[in-house]
């Protein structure tokens, strides 16, 4: 399955040829630093069982939940979806996302977004759409807003990462407002 970002970017499932990048890019420092859930360091076996899980995941789903972020035919990042196994929260569903550094600042990202969340909005029929980010993260934080998220909250020592505690902004988006 393929999402047409713009005349540049388009959204497909992982494989295993995104070992080496996958290893390359989730091995940078201030890649690591600004995502949630991303080990350190990455290994080409933890490329694996990531690119392992995405096909198991598509299987049981039928559709994808994470996906490649790819300039061209490279792979540059990574965007997804995650949903609560509770019905109470069956309505919604939260993105997270990723980009190599060496295209960090030229708009990928929030072009992106907005065609994730167009898909999600459209074909998964959430009404609610959620992000958590470091504090931090003021880049992740611009793409956000550029997409009409609306923050929601300060969630403090939210995210515990490397032994430390991480306050972290709640943004949402809601499908009559987009």
């Amino acid at each position: 399955m393929k999402i047409k970002v713009n005349g540049l970017i388009w959204i497909d499932e992982f494989s295993y040829k995104d070992i080496e990048p996958l290893t390359q890019y989730l091995n940078d420092e201030e890649v690591y630093l600004s995502t949630l859930n991303i080990p350190h360091p990455y290994t080409t076996i933890d490329a694996r069982e990531w690119i392992d899980f995405t096909k198991f995941e598509t299987r049981e789903l039928y559709f994808p939940r994470n996906f490649a972020i790819r300039l061209g035919e490279q792979l540059i990042g990574g965007i997804g979806y995650s949903k609560k196994d509770s019905p109470v929260f069956e309505h919604q569903a939260e993105i997270g996302y990723w980009l190599a550094r060496e295209f960090w600042n030229r708009g990928y990202m929030t072009d992106t977004v907005a065609a994730m969340v167009k898909w999600l909005f459209a074909e998964q029929d959430f009404i609610k759409l959620t992000a958590n980010v470091f504090d931090f993260n003021f880049a992740s934080v611009q793409v956000l807003l550029k997409n009409g998220f609306k923050e929601e909250g300060l969630l403090r020592k939210h995210i515990k990462k490397d032994n430390v505690y991480f306050d972290c902004r709640a943004f949402g988006l809601l499908k009559e407002e987009y």
